[in-house]
């Protein structure tokens, strides 16, 4: 908001089926809203991997996923801009306004988007390692590593309420031959 004044703008990060992008941070006031979930190929920015800019008084093909006004007159100003890191489609960032002024600024908003990409990007690969560190990858059960994680906030948990915690482990012989015969 301080950095563009009198501009709205909401972040989309695109869901990990890759069909649909959503709402996941918004801020300043909208001159033409969007939705909180819309499929990809409703945005142009999304669809040709660039920015699109969409000025009043300008012919350009609108994004579908930006509600145009009711009203007779000139549609506001809006810029879409993807993020992309690493060849991947990670989110857009949506802005708008009633005037073109914040194009003046245009430079500084693809240098946010940029960070914003990187972020994003180094949030996922974390997730996924995150993942890959606590469950097996064969089978998708969880591993040691979880459970010594989740057995120290279970036991912290239990502690603070000075309630009771069971476990139990079982140990099953010739447990390779069963995995052998039916599978993992």
């Amino acid at each position: 908001s301080r950095l563009l004044p009198d501009t709205g703008g909401t972040l989309y990060r695109v869901r990990a089926s890759q069909d649909y992008a959503e709402e996941v941070a918004h801020w300043g006031e909208h001159a033409l809203n969007g939705p909180a979930m819309f499929p990809l190929p409703d945005c142009w920015a999304l669809r040709r991997g660039q920015p699109h800019v969409h000025r009043a008084h300008h012919e350009l093909l609108p994004c579908a996923h930006v509600t145009t006004p009711t009203t007779l007159g000139a549609t506001p100003t809006y810029v879409c801009v993807p993020l992309i890191a690493q060849g991947s489609q990670l989110g857009l960032l949506y802005l708008s306004a009633h005037d073109d002024a914040f194009l003046a600024r245009m430079d500084l908003v693809k240098t946010a988007a940029e960070q914003l990409s990187m972020a994003l990007s180094s949030l996922e690969l974390q997730s996924r390692l995150r993942v890959q560190s606590i469950r097996e990858p064969l089978t998708g059960l969880f591993n040691r590593r979880y459970l010594e994680e989740s057995l120290a906030r279970e036991l912290a948990r239990c502690e603070r309420r000075g309630m009771p915690l069971g476990l139990m482990m079982l140990d099953l012989d010739h447990f390779k031959r069963f995995n052998d015969l039916h599978g993992h």
